[in-house]
């Protein structure tokens, strides 16, 4: 009971920080994300004390009972059969910009890929995808493993050129844009570059012209580049970038929104047709930029039309665009995000170790939130698995290899 008392009283105390920052504060954005960080406390603490409701035990495949105290971390549990309108998207491509969470999503969207034996666009190796001239000697990608002249997704890294895309996937195909805040983005990818730019901080990149525009291609506007934007070093141009930005987001179905990547995850869900086994996800590539310093001057010289401006603009327009879906009107919404954070953590260190350790696939019970959901051997190892083996699955898979996933 002690314990009980003293997390009980920890957990006031982080609620009284958190209401104080939400009331303090006139950024939307910070509102609602101090309250989702309290939804996922309280989801996590309740569970923990044993302040939820919960179901009776259940089976899982092996036929061995689930004990309730591990089995739900969810709040109001109800018994509610879950059924998506929307019909299950099979054909996608996802543009694979990198540092915006993109290695993550590949994982997300390889698993799927796999588990419904779709015919994937791949590299034959740990390269970057050019599906310009692919009858040219030494072509290096393919399209597999049944059909060869048309796939149903790609998810690597590539160049957005619709043209190629309407060529090699089939009709009707999803795009899919992983998008992230472009200060954050460029202190991640100064530090994922560390050996090609001599270790420089992200602060000495920017002021050191020389340096920035001679490894450009890895740090000037590289996102609006990804989507196919002709001509992100040349001369700033208002209306050719915001013209080139309206089309782009007239075409895009689903935005990924890294500082919302749960929440973009769900909508992604919902919009597909798909379940929360589907999205179940473990972090890669994980870059903490709050620890690299970086000064207001240096941020203000980086969204200079000379350097990213030209992301600033993409990135301002994606995120008032991913902000006006009606799907965030709903408070119901952002309970379920909540609960859907706390309930991957749970699988991520809980279920699934114990499943690839004992080899045996569990159940999870009905919620209100989904129907009931089959935790496998093969799907925890996929999702642990580092992004370079799941690489190599998919190779394998689409080059008939043999299974080596």
């Amino acid at each position: 009971m002690g314990t009980t008392k003293q997390n009980l009283f920890i957990f006031l105390l982080i609620c009284q920080v958190l209401a104080l920052g939400f009331f303090c504060t006139r950024n939307n954005v910070l509102k609602k994300r101090l309250l989702t960080a309290f939804r996922v406390m309280r989801t996590e603490f309740s569970a923990k004390e044993g302040l939820v409701e919960r179901p009776t035990g259940k089976e899982n495949s092996t036929g061995k009972d689930i004990s309730t105290d591990e089995e739900n971390l969810w709040k109001g549990y109800t018994p509610t059969k879950i059924s998506h309108s929307a019909e299950e998207v099979k054909s996608f491509a996802f543009i694979k910009v990198p540092k915006t969470g993109s290695s993550t999503m590949y994982t997300i969207l390889s698993r799927f890929a796999l588990d419904r034996k779709l015919d994937i666009i791949t590299p034959d190796r740990h390269s970057y995808l050019d599906l310009d001239s692919p009858e040219a000697k030494g072509k290096t990608w393919e399209i597999g493993p049944k059909n060869h002249s048309k796939g149903d997704v790609v998810m690597h890294h590539a160049i957005y050129k619709n043209y190629l895309y309407e060529k090699y996937l089939k009709k009707g195909y999803k795009l899919i844009v992983s998008v992230r805040e472009p200060v954050a983005w460029f202190k991640s990818a100064v530090h994922h570059y560390g050996n090609a730019v001599g270790h420089k901080t992200a602060e000495q990149m920017v002021f050191d012209a020389h340096a920035f525009h001679h490894n450009r291609i890895m740090f000037h506007n590289r996102q609006i580049h990804y989507l196919g934007f002709k001509n992100p070093y040349g001369s700033f141009n208002m209306s050719e970038v915001k013209d080139f930005i309206a089309k782009m987001i007239n075409r895009i179905d689903i935005i990924i929104l890294n500082e919302q990547y749960d929440a973009s995850l769900l909508i992604m869900m919902k919009k597909f047709g798909w379940k929360y086994s589907d999205i179940f996800y473990s972090k890669m590539r994980l870059v903490n930029t709050f620890q690299h310093p970086f000064s207001d001057k240096a941020a203000k010289k980086l969204l200079l039309k000379e350097y990213n401006l030209k992301d600033k603009i993409y990135y301002d327009e994606m995120n008032k665009t991913w902000w006006a879906q009606p799907e965030l009107k709903e408070e119901s919404f952002w309970d379920e995000v909540a609960y859907f954070t706390a309930l991957n953590k749970r699988v991520m260190s809980n279920e699934c170790p114990g499943i690839l350790k004992n080899k045996h696939p569990i159940i999870l019970p009905v919620t209100q939130y989904h129907g009931s959901l089959n935790i496998t051997f093969i799907m925890c190892k996929r999702i642990l698995s580092e992004w370079g083996g799941l690489m190599d699955c998919v190779i394998s898979y689409v080059f008939k290899q043999g299974d080596q996933c």
